[in-house]
Order: C-alpha cells, then structure tokens, then sequence
C-alpha cells in the first residue's frame, strides 16, 4: 500500500466510476448491507498510548485498525455504554 494520498485525479476517476453512496448508487440495498472497504486513508488512526492513559481510557497501547486482533478487554461493550450514559467510573 502507498502511504502518499491518492491524487486528485485518481480520486475523481474512482468517484466517477465505482458505485458510491455518496451518489445514491445502492438500489435495492440498505446502506448498512453494504460492505465496507477498508483501506489506507479512510479511517481515523489510534492515539498513543500515553494519551489514552492521560484521559483515563482503558486498555491504552498501540494498535492500529489494521491489526487482526484489537486486543479489546473482556466486557469493552458495556463499559462503552457506560461511558455514553455518562455513568462510567
């Protein structure tokens, strides 16, 4: 994979030519039976570990979101409801 960004053009020729939801392309589909490509650029990436810990996060250590296994502690669902109910402690 290259890390330099896509050009302008090769952004345009993907955007003209492949099937995209920002066009409305997904007849007959919900968008969420749609599946996702995942790759370099289009997703945000992870904070360091320090400041995860400095926020008071669990689990802080490196990783990336192509990793295989995120390494995510047992029960990581409840505590992120938790945390958006706002009785996380």
């Amino acid at each position: 994979m290259s890390t330099n960004p896509p050009k302008l053009t090769e952004l345009q020729l993907e955007y003209e030519q492949q099937p995209s939801l920002l066009k409305g392309d997904s007849p007959g589909k919900e968008w969420l039976d749609i599946p996702v490509e995942f790759r370099d650029g289009n997703w945000c990436h992870a904070a360091k570990p320090n400041v995860i810990e400095d926020l008071g996060f669990n689990n802080p250590r490196k990783w990336s979101p192509e990793d295989e296994d995120w390494q995510l502690e047992d029960g990581w669902q409840k505590n992120s409801q938790r945390r958006n109910e706002g009785t996380f402690r």
